[in-house]
């Protein structure tokens, strides 16, 4: 029934529980680098469940937290795009000197499975995410979505967040939209130049050389989409 009702494969996790906190500075800015334990785990007998639970960097979720003493204020998640993950390049990116001083808002940027801190060895931040098996890319989003609504119970719970806002870019705009599917009482929601069909994005950017010896080879293109719906923010009803 995932295909019909794909909000019903994604279950409600708990709030997160930090496992460790350190305070760091980027740019002369202090943050919060925080660490949890994600505790997302496929369904029961899915493909590729096995091999996504050996991605041990994965198992560990990462928040960098900028966030002003005193009384709650507002916060931005800010979910980053693809080959995001490294801390200079989220700070860059985002503008988060902006939204924390400027703005005056608490801002909180978490890492994407496969980047940064959750890279798994051997390779670069984002491999395997879209380049790679598909099941992993379903997995990574199903994770994904699975921290982010941890990392806003959380802050809701221990921080007393008034308002909430998700700011997502690309990859993370793409995970915003379908967040925005599963999540209640989100204050505000930005979708910034956004991936829309992980397929259509992969035709208009692989060689068309490449592209037709995927075709040769059997590659299952057509069955991709269908096997993605379930984290797919076309597919999922808006909130």
């Amino acid at each position: 029934g995932w295909l019909e009702r794909p909000e019903d494969y994604h279950r409600a996790p708990p709030p997160l529980e930090p496992t460790a906190v350190t305070r760091e500075r980027v740019n002369g800015m202090p943050f919060e680098h925080l660490r949890f334990e994600s505790g997302y785990e496929p369904w029961d007998g899915e493909p590729g469940a096995q091999r996504w639970m050996a991605y041990e960097a994965n198992l560990t979720g990462h928040v960098r937290l900028f966030r002003h003493p005193g009384p709650p204020r507002p916060w931005v998640v800010c979910v980053p795009a693809y080959r995001m993950g490294h801390l200079l390049v989220d700070v860059a990116g985002f503008r988060a000197h902006w939204l924390h001083e400027r703005l005056g808002l608490n801002v909180a940027i978490p890492v994407q499975p496969f980047h940064g801190p959750r890279t798994h060895p051997g390779t670069r931040g984002g491999d395997g995410y879209l380049c790679g098996d598909f099941v992993d890319t379903l997995h990574a989003q199903a994770q994904m979505l699975w921290d982010l609504r941890r990392l806003i119970a959380w802050l809701r719970q221990a921080h007393e967040a008034p308002a909430i806002g998700v700011y997502g870019v690309s990859l993370g705009a793409y995970t915003a939209a379908a967040l925005a599917s599963l999540e209640d009482h989100l204050d505000c929601v930005v979708v910034g130049i956004p991936a829309v069909d992980f397929v259509d994005l992969l035709h208009s950017h692989i060689p068309p050389m490449l592209l037709r010896a995927t075709e040769q080879l059997g590659f299952p293109w057509d069955r991709i989409p269908v096997m993605l719906r379930v984290v797919s923010p076309l597919a999922l009803r808006l909130r």
